[in-house]
């Protein structure tokens, strides 16, 4: 349902989210976290009003290890821009690649634990955090991961994966990335029916081999997307890695490139992949996504807030800073009250004040 925050407040850097999150704790004012807002199922809505926490600003590749393949990154690097930067400056790839690409953040990724479209190689993303930084709700920051894995005990990180920032705001995550590939297999093959074309999938797994992407369509969809002009379910099998490996992984899929009564799948040409990809790399849509980028920085992010942004001022805990948030809060609400758009109401707690 739509909601309207009361204050959008863009933090530059970890220590102002833990610092905003202290104040609006102290103030019991409620904190929706957001950054791209591709998501489809609300999560960035601030459904109880208050303060929307977004990460935008909180950006860029803070360290890369070449030798140990490991990348710290802060949450709110959009997924374009962090992987064009990994393979262009230091011939690398995250792999993590969900259709959202050009409009999702790192933090976004981790906090929806998202499956990207090269997950059957390089794992979803919670195969891929090696820790986290935490800011919790009441400005604590903690680090997860990193300890020997004898000692590790229970894994914070996948406590805080998925949790939709319910439990703490990610503020930089250190990921596991991969040599950029030097080579690309593919094929395509049409089968006779959905569940042909499943267990085709299922047996390229059991034996062993993980194309980057093995994406399969039902008869309706081949159709729409392929115009194959009958009903016949399409396989797209697309591997991106050492030139053996990749090699390797295409020739374990031809071998089983059949229906169950044992007939050839037909190899479709390269046409259709062509057509994925160019779907997957659209250069308009990465433009557009780079125009809707700029708009968010101009205008506060209001796709999801209504109404002119107001930036608080950072820095002072205690009652000094819950002044602050009162006084930002109250003086949007006075705002939105002009528009008749819907406000959180601060009430005097019982036997306390809001300064």
């Amino acid at each position: 349902m739509p909601a309207t925050a009361a204050v959008l407040v863009r933090p530059d850097d970890p220590s102002q989210v833990a610092e905003i999150l202290a104040v609006c704790n102290e103030a019991s004012v409620p904190v929706t976290t957001s950054a791209g807002r591709s998501g489809v199922l609300g999560g960035s809505v601030p459904l109880h009003g208050g303060v929307q926490l977004d990460m935008c600003g909180v950006a860029g590749i803070i360290g890369v290890d070449e030798t140990s393949l490991i990348v710290d990154v802060a949450a709110g690097t959009f997924g374009d821009r962090f992987e064009d930067e990994l393979r262009d400056s230091h011939g690398l790839t995250c792999g993590h690649w969900p259709q959202s690409m050009t409009l999702s953040t790192i933090g976004g990724w981790l906090a929806c634990r998202g499956a990207g479209q090269l997950s059957t190689r390089y794992g979803k993303i919670e195969d891929m955090v090696i820790g986290l930084t935490v800011a919790l709700a009441d400005g604590r920051t903690i680090t997860t991961g990193g300890a020997p894995r004898q000692a590790g005990g229970p894994d914070l990180n996948q406590l805080f994966v998925g949790s939709e920032g319910t439990l703490g705001v990610i503020t930089s995550a250190r990921l596991r990335v991969h040599p950029a590939p030097a080579a690309t297999a593919r094929g395509a093959w049409a089968f006779s029916s959905f569940d042909d074309g499943l267990d085709f999938c299922r047996r390229i797994l059991r034996r062993g081999a993980t194309p980057a992407v093995l994406r399969l369509y039902d008869g309706a969809e081949s159709d729409r997307n392929y115009n194959l002009g009958v009903e016949r379910a399409v396989v797209l099998v697309l591997d991106e890695a050492d030139p053996l490996m990749a090699e390797a992984v295409l020739a374990v899929a031809a071998a089983e490139a059949h229906d169950s009564d044992a007939s050839p799948a037909e190899r479709l040409d390269d046409e259709v992949l062509d057509h994925w990809l160019a779907k997957r790399n659209d250069v308009s849509q990465l433009g557009a996504a780079d125009r809707w980028r700029a708009r968010r920085r101009h205008d506060g992010g209001l796709g999801a807030v209504v109404g002119a942004a107001q930036r608080l001022p950072l820095g002072g805990r205690g009652d000094v800073g819950c002044a602050r948030v009162s006084r930002g809060i109250r003086s949007r609400q006075s705002q939105l009250h002009r528009r008749r758009l819907p406000v959180l109401h601060l009430r005097r707690p019982a036997g306390g004040h809001i300064p």
